[in-house]
């Protein structure tokens, strides 16, 4: 069928102009979503700096944790969008929220990108919570849909500090040794056969030990080393809430 008139013009509008339209629309997302990280930090700090309890009426962090689920849902697949689901839990872990952490993860689609940077954050919020069990299905939904090897070797690595946390060491070898067949030679493979040896020489009755997981992005990110120190720690030496 011939496009005439109006109907060319349209069509012609579709194709050029709105996918233009969408392309500058994206940097104002990202000043936006930037624009809000930058308040919902100051925000916190001052609640804390002035004593405010984690989680209490008042936290800021937990207006902020529904301001970026919002904006994640007005934006889906964008950067902005990606990042704004990152900020969400976060702030919730801040604020001590973990069994929301834990639903607010089941509602995000398995191949959301991201996974690669939450998913050690919602096995602490397990750990904190004992569901180490619904942790464990939320990971192996995400595992089956994933084919990024950095992604798969970030979800086998928060499996196998899940089955560490839980003293199950032999799982955990299982998990760690598949984080190595998925990424051999990187920053996060070295990070999971540091933990195996570390699993290989444990002494009995002794604490398992909490290892350094390699991320998706190949940088090194260590999990919290005492019990309870589960909310997200912020950058430099001040205790400031994270950007």
């Amino acid at each position: 069928e011939v496009l005439k008139g109006g109907a060319m013009n349209r069509y012609l509008l579709s194709v050029m102009v709105l996918p233009l339209v969408a392309a500058q629309a994206l940097p104002d997302l990202d000043k936006h979503y930037a624009e809000m990280s930058s308040r919902s930090v100051k925000e916190a700090n001052k609640y804390r700096e002035e004593g405010g309890r984690p989680g209490g009426a008042g936290d800021p962090a937990l207006q902020w944790a529904e301001t970026f689920w919002k904006f994640r849902e007005d934006h889906p697949g964008t950067p902005a969008g990606t990042r704004a689901s990152r900020m969400c839990l976060t702030w919730l872990r801040h604020a001590d929220q973990d069994k929301e952490v834990l639903a607010r993860a089941e509602k995000l689609p398995v191949d959301d990108p991201v996974w690669a940077t939450v998913i050690d954050g919602v096995r602490e919020s397990a750990r904190k919570t004992g569901q180490y069990d619904r942790f464990l299905r939320i990971a192996e939904s995400v595992l089956g849909n994933a084919k990024d090897a950095g992604l798969r070797a970030a979800v086998y690595a928060a499996m196998g500090q899940s089955w560490v946390d839980q003293n199950k060491p032999e799982r955990a070898r299982s998990a760690l040794e598949s984080v190595i067949e998925e990424v051999p030679g990187t920053p996060a493979a070295k990070a999971a056969q540091k933990s195996l040896d570390d699993i290989l020489h444990l002494a009995v009755g002794k604490p398992a030990p909490r290892f350094v997981q390699g991320r998706a992005t190949g940088r090194l990110c260590k999990s919290p080393r005492r019990p309870g120190r589960g909310r997200p720690r912020a950058s430099g030496a001040n205790g400031r809430a994270p950007g």
